[in-house]
């Protein structure tokens, strides 16, 4: 299909006896585009050279007739079985939190990796996430990312998937804020959009404040921690934004999976509402978990008078 590059290709190959597969990425340039989608490409390339995580796609190797006139370029790639995130969502409109929760932790490991190396993928979505059958994860596609080597200037080009972009890489909201350029805090904000849409099944509602400041509207049905987490990572203010390694620490993401906290909390209210709906008045999961354990004791207490 069509990519930032021009033409994008992708293709299966298997090599010698071994019939491991490779993931082979044809990219066209067409002749009029030069300069800049070509700096892109090398740089996706030099970046895949450089890095090597077990939740990233590996890159092989890379082929072209001309170094130095790319404009037909393969990259063989790993070759990742499975569905995407965002097909996988799809299937069921959206994911249990005790099932996202195994994602968004691998996740995190494969964007603090990144941005220890000063890297920033600027791109984070469903459809650049890969889920393996055995629930493994890779994070795919670095056309859009950035090194940041130390000293550099921040970046200042509009890059990214709308909807998933960081209110920062808006010109206009730096101009408003007399701010320049932003950093690997983009990346954090749209892992949030991504926790938001996998648990929800759609795109966060935002509503923009008099200070022009972008809320993102909390999901009711969703558990205290899990809301906590989505709002802290699409905090709109970069510098108070929260990191991937505190995000890796919260308690939404340490949480045993066999916790029944998650399903408790993201049940009452729509429990609660479709009670009002029905014209009754419905107790929670933990005020009928705390009346049974009540009655268990009164029943104790009259069979031991």
């Amino acid at each position: 299909g069509k990519g930032g590059y021009g033409e994008v290709s992708l293709y299966c190959a298997t090599k010698g006896e071994s019939k491991e597969s490779y993931a082979v990425k044809h990219i066209g340039i067409p002749a009029e585009l030069e300069g800049h989608e070509r700096e892109f490409l090398r740089r996706e390339v030099n970046i895949l050279r450089k890095i090597s995580h077990s939740n990233i796609v590996k890159l092989h190797d890379v082929s072209t007739d001309d170094p130095e006139d790319p404009r037909n370029l393969l990259l063989v790639l790993e070759y990742v079985q499975g569905l995407t995130l965002y097909a996988l969502t799809k299937q069921s409109l959206k994911l249990p939190e005790q099932q996202t929760r195994p994602i968004m932790k691998q996740l995190l490991l494969a964007l603090s990796y990144l941005h220890g190396l000063n890297i920033m993928h600027r791109d984070v979505k469903p459809l650049n996430i890969m889920i393996s059958p055995d629930g493994h994860v890779k994070l795919l596609d670095f056309g859009l990312s950035r090194d940041l080597a130390p000293g550099a200037d921040a970046r200042t080009d509009r890059a990214g998937t709308l909807g998933y972009t960081a209110p920062e890489i808006n010109m206009r909201w730096r101009s408003r804020r007399k701010t320049y350029g932003y950093g690997v805090e983009v990346d954090c904000y749209s892992l949030g959009v991504v926790l938001y849409w996998v648990l929800v099944g759609s795109m966060p509602e935002l509503s923009i404040t008099s200070s022009h400041q972008q809320h993102c509207m909390a999901a009711r049905h969703l558990s205290e921690d899990a809301k906590d987490l989505q709002s802290k990572l699409m905090d709109p203010e970069p510098r108070t934004r929260m990191t991937v390694r505190e995000a890796a620490m919260h308690p939404w993401t340490t949480r045993e999976n066999n916790s029944t906290m998650d399903e408790d909390t993201s049940n009452d209210e729509h429990d609660q509402a479709k009670a009002k709906s029905d014209g009754e008045e419905r107790p929670s999961k933990r005020q009928r978990r705390s009346s049974s354990s009540s009655s268990s004791s009164s029943s104790s207490s009259s069979s031991s008078s």
